[in-house]
């Protein structure tokens, strides 16, 4: 019997001949997978369609399994709309320092203002006051000062130089006494203000400018009490000086048939001070000594008078005058008496003759008086002693200047020491004046 082999048409696929999974097969569709069974199965793969996301900077996006159809998109925000609230400008970043600013990458030009309104006026011998305004606005860390006779400095450093500190919240008016300089000298200041955060560079402002002078040395001499107003932009006295008024030359003196010609009087004492403090202004008074007077009783002398310079009632300074003697007519004349520098020594004659020199004075001190002794025909003069070196009187001297002469006023110089004339071995005796002392004076220097 014959066999017979059916067919079927148009053959059909199996599963195993597959190679997609029901997972790759888009979600609302069938289809025949590999794990299908030989049976179409419903795909379960997402479809994602057109998936979109946006990101700042820095930000990320996970993309989701599933099918996307090719319009989905990620961006990012724009750096502009990012950087957008951004308060910095370039003049609050650091020079030469970037920063981004809606969008642009740009650099800083940070520098501290200027200050304004800066002036300079005399203040004294040596110093000047300066005055000037902070910055209205923006940070600054203190000032620089710089100080040049002849021209203005061309930077910080080139003079004298002040660095002084200050905050951001010193916004008014500030000033500074720049010392140390040339009296009667002309200079000229730059100012800037400075920026030095920690650990950057410092950074200077733009420089304003001035010019003052300082005040000059000045002197000036009493020979007459007074009043001394200070000067403008004198704060400083330098040196007061001093001196007492100088002691009459002593009168001559006669006893026991001695005859004894008068030392010199002694200059006025000496007194300085150095260094006062003042204000321009001020009132000092002055007080000058008046020279010892011119005492006729054998043996003695005036004394100077007492200078000083004194303020608000309190003496500052005072010297003494030259020591006068109002003693015993017995005592020697010849001695010198005290004072800044002694008289000379006066002549002395015995009644055997005997005789010793007279001699100038020492310095201002006035030279000591002579002795004429006269004896049965005899002559033994004696010369009169020499003014002092400082304006002292010189002594008395018969035949010569019969009366001593006096020290100078203004000088607190003594005066010359009295002389004697005898005769007939001491039986008679005349009487030569000593002279008067100087009066004093006062230098006051800034």
């Amino acid at each position: 019997m014959a066999e017979s082999i059916i067919q079927k048409a148009g053959g059909g696929a199996e599963s195993d001949e597959c190679t997609a999974e029901k997972a790759q097969v888009l979600v609302g569709y069938t289809a025949l997978t590999k794990d299908s069974d030989d049976e179409p199965v419903a795909g379960t793969m997402p479809n994602q369609g057109a998936k979109t996301a946006t990101l700042n900077c820095g930000g990320s996006y996970t993309i989701p399994a599933g099918y996307h159809n090719g319009s989905g998109k990620v961006s990012a925000k724009s750096l502009a709309s990012q950087t957008g609230g951004a308060t910095a400008s370039d003049g609050y970043v650091y020079n030469g320092k970037t920063y981004w600013k809606d969008g642009v990458l740009r650099t800083g030009n940070m520098s501290p203002n200027s200050v304004v309104s800066f002036s300079a006026a005399a203040y004294s011998v040596s110093q000047v006051l300066l005055t000037w305004t902070n910055p209205a606005s923006g940070p600054f860390s203190g000032f620089l000062i710089c100080a040049k006779a002849g021209s203005y400095p061309t930077n910080a450093w080139d003079g004298i130089t002040y660095q002084g500190t200050a905050n951001n919240s010193g916004r008014g008016a500030n000033s500074y006494i720049f010392g140390g300089l040339t009296a009667g000298t002309t200079y000229y200041f730059r100012i800037w203000t400075y920026l030095a955060p920690a650990g950057i560079d410092t950074l200077y402002s733009g420089h304003q400018q001035a010019v003052a002078s300082t005040g000059a040395h000045g002197r000036t001499t009493f020979t007459v009490g007074g009043t001394f107003v200070v000067p403008a932009n004198v704060r400083t006295l330098t040196t007061i000086k001093c001196k007492g008024g100088g002691a009459s030359g002593r009168c001559a003196s006669n006893y026991s048939n001695d005859a004894r010609g008068g030392a010199g009087g002694g200059s006025g004492y000496e007194s300085v001070i150095n260094n006062i403090a003042v204000s321009p202004g001020e009132t000092l008074v002055v007080l000058i000594g008046a020279g010892g007077p011119v005492l006729t009783n054998q043996a003695r002398a005036g004394a100077g008078g007492t200078t000083s310079v004194s303020r608000n009632g309190t003496i500052l300074v005072s010297a003494n005058g030259g020591e006068g003697f109002t003693g015993s007519i017995t005592a020697d004349p010849r001695t010198p008496l005290g004072g800044a520098t002694q008289g000379g020594v006066g002549a002395y004659a015995y009644s055997s003759k005997s005789s010793a020199s007279t001699s100038g004075g020492r310095d201002a001190g006035g030279g000591g008086g002579a002795v004429y002794w006269w004896n049965s025909g005899e002559d033994e003069r004696i010369q009169y002693g020499s003014a002092g070196n400082e304006n002292g009187g010189h002594g008395a001297y018969r035949s010569g200047p019969t009366a001593a002469t006096p020290g100078a006023d203004g000088t607190g110089a003594g005066g010359g020491g009295g002389g004697i004339n005898t005769n007939n071995g001491g039986k008679y005796y005349t009487y030569y004046n000593a002279g008067a002392g100087g009066s004093g004076y006062v230098i006051i220097e800034w």
